[in-house]
């Protein structure tokens, strides 16, 4: 009977991948499958990297469920997505996504991914897209980020609800006190960036 209710050594190993080299994004995808299970309808859903994995999305005052993967690029959320179960059922999709593409060298196509993602994200679930930060003290790479950006909010004008959140704006184009370093955000970086989330969901 007590058999029954544990988990077996080979099967924590098939879920995080241990002695195997499944990535660390991959491994999160599978904990994020399975609570996607778990999820009450209606419920918003973050989606993005570490700026998202390490955030409380208490800032929000309603239901939401966090599953941002630290170290995660488009390729990864490619992946996650359908992975998601019940993302068709979430109230609101927030997604942040793209940063490491251009931190691991691995930006081009990048728009080609970007519109990937917006193909499997769930028809009728609203959105609200943010764009990708500025890269702190790193003009070449932020030029790229800007053109990435840009066909984001593309993205985002063609679909049927998604509101465009201009974080290089917001983040004064690379002020440095909105970061903990070259990408994260600090306490100032969250604030401003929660605002923005709040205010793009605010019934003119």
């Amino acid at each position: 009977m007590l058999a029954t209710l544990l988990v077996t050594h080979d099967n924590i190993q098939r879920l995080f991948g241990i002695g195997g080299v499944t990535s660390f994004p991959d491994k999160m995808a599978n904990i994020h499958h399975l609570k996607s299970h778990t999820v009450a309808p209606g419920t918003s859903a973050f989606i993005g990297d570490s700026i998202t994995h390490r955030m409380s999305t208490s800032f929000l005052g309603s239901p939401a469920t966090n599953y941002g993967i630290s170290w995660a690029r488009t390729t990864d959320v490619i992946r996650l997505i359908p992975r998601l179960e019940t993302l068709h059922q979430a109230g609101r999709i927030y997604l942040l996504i793209g940063i490491n593409d251009f931190a691991a060298g691995e930006s081009d196509g990048i728009d080609r991914r970007l519109e990937t993602i917006a193909a499997l994200l769930p028809p009728g679930v609203p959105v609200v897209w943010s764009g990708i930060q500025p890269v702190n003290g790193d003009p070449g790479t932020n030029i790229k980020i800007e053109a990435a950006n840009l066909h984001i909010s593309r993205l985002c004008a063609e679909m049927q609800d998604c509101a465009y959140i201009d974080v290089p704006s917001i983040f004064q184009h690379g002020d440095g006190s909105y970061y903990s370093d070259s990408v994260h955000f600090s306490k100032k970086g969250y604030s401003a960036w929660q605002k923005a989330l709040k205010d793009a969901t605010q019934t003119p």
